[in-house]
């Protein structure tokens, strides 16, 4: 009996195919689509791979120092580097970046931009303004020169337009780490300066002592998820998660933005280093340094807790035997969830009922980027390789 079952079980999955080329660890991944994908290294270099050959037809150097982050943008590339900047590059010229945005921040927390966004309809900005009543004029004396004064004011120019009235605007959106490091920006790479400042400590009084926003500590991981189609009742949100574990969601339909939940108190009990959101907004997904990841539903004022991911170490020996996840990554049918773990594993789940569906065994050391595209999931790790696999599940 005992042989028998040897002999059906299901052998774990391998790597349809491992990409060698890096000679640093491998930081970012993304998925341009089935047969692209864009690594980034801690050496600061980018490479564009052919799947279908599976070598590299573009390799560049990107910045100086690490890449952190890397996104399909606006019809072109975005990545993000520990020297403190975005650049925007076009993938028919890579010799230099068309834009470079300056974060202010050095530290490791990666920028998060909007997928799947060409469908989204800006929410209409509703004024709650009442119109003046005409004035009456003087014809002379200190009355006419108010007047006169007043009629001179209503004649300058509109105030400038703000960043969600822009047309097509959430394809250019970027929510990306800043000084001070607690805080976040959020930009629209199309303008020089960000559109707006993320700060905690005047996002909600209640959540920390004026001046005290450093009990957050840095903003560790972050999320921009907006609805595809106009909203009507779920405002935009940014997600950010913290170093003391706490996790904010912050309304950026609001003229001066708000935090409109978060995570209970101890909820999460470390730093929170992962992040991704179902494409409806209703489920988070949170990873940090410690041997559960855990499930929250976005709910008004609260971001409650559903239940856990079992990412505990099924470690060989001990120098694998390192809890935390580097990133989580939510499949594009919202089914599945993979997370990145330290101890050289990457783990599936369902995302409905959070069971463990396999555990992929290839990396030699601590997995740090992941990405999917359809059925295919590209893992990359300090062992310098990228594993792709087919997973149907």
């Amino acid at each position: 009996m005992a042989a028998h079952q040897l002999t059906t079980a299901r052998a774990p999955p391998e790597p349809e195919f491992v990409l060698r080329g890096h000679s640093h660890a491998v930081t970012a991944l993304r998925f341009l689509d089935e047969h692209r994908l864009v690594s980034g290294d801690v050496g600061g270099h980018c490479l564009l791979w052919n799947l279908a050959t599976r070598r590299p037809v573009q390799n560049w150097a990107a910045a100086p120092l690490g890449v952190l982050e890397v996104h399909d943008h606006a019809g072109g590339l975005l990545t993000q580097t520990r020297d403190g900047r975005i650049r925007l590059w076009d993938l028919e010229n890579l010799a230099e970046p068309t834009t470079t945005l300056a974060t202010n921040s050095f530290f490791f927390a990666r920028c998060a931009t909007v997928g799947h966004s060409e469908d989204y309809a800006a929410p209409p900005i509703i004024s709650t303004s009442q119109p003046r009543p005409p004035r009456t004029k003087a014809e002379s004396g200190i009355g006419a020169q108010l007047a006169s004064d007043d009629d001179e004011e209503e004649e300058t120019p509109p105030p400038a337009k703000r960043w969600c009235d822009h047309e097509g605007h959430a394809r250019h959106l970027v929510l990306a780490p800043t000084e001070p490091p607690e805080a976040t920006l959020l930009w629209d790479t199309r303008q020089s300066q960000p559109a707006l400042k993320l700060a905690p400590d005047a996002g909600d009084r209640t959540l920390v002592r004026k001046g005290d926003a450093s009990v957050l500590g840095n903003a560790m991981a972050m999320r921009l998820w907006l609805p595809q189609t106009q909203p009507s009742s779920k405002p935009p949100l940014a997600l950010v998660g913290h170093e003391n574990g706490r996790i904010l969601a912050w309304d950026l339909a609001m003229p001066v933005p708000q935090i409109c939940a978060k995570t209970p108190q101890n909820a999460f009990k470390s730093p929170n280093v992962a992040l991704d959101i179902n494409e409806e907004g209703t489920l988070l997904f949170a990873g940090g340094v410690e041997s559960k990841a855990q499930a929250f539903r976005v709910e008004p004022g609260l971001l409650k807790p559903h239940g856990s991911l079992d990412v505990t170490c099924g470690a060989v020996n001990e120098l694998d035997q390192h809890p935390g996840v580097g990133q989580l990554a939510l499949r594009g049918d919202g089914k599945v969830i993979a997370s990145a773990g330290w101890d050289y594993r990457v783990r599936l789940f369902s995302a409905k009922s959070l069971k463990r569906l396999a555990v992929l065994r290839y990396h030699d050391a601590s997995v740090n980027a992941l990405d999917w595209s359809s059925d295919l999931l590209a893992t990359g790790s300090k062992d310098t390789k990228v594993a792709v696999w087919r997973l149907s599940f």
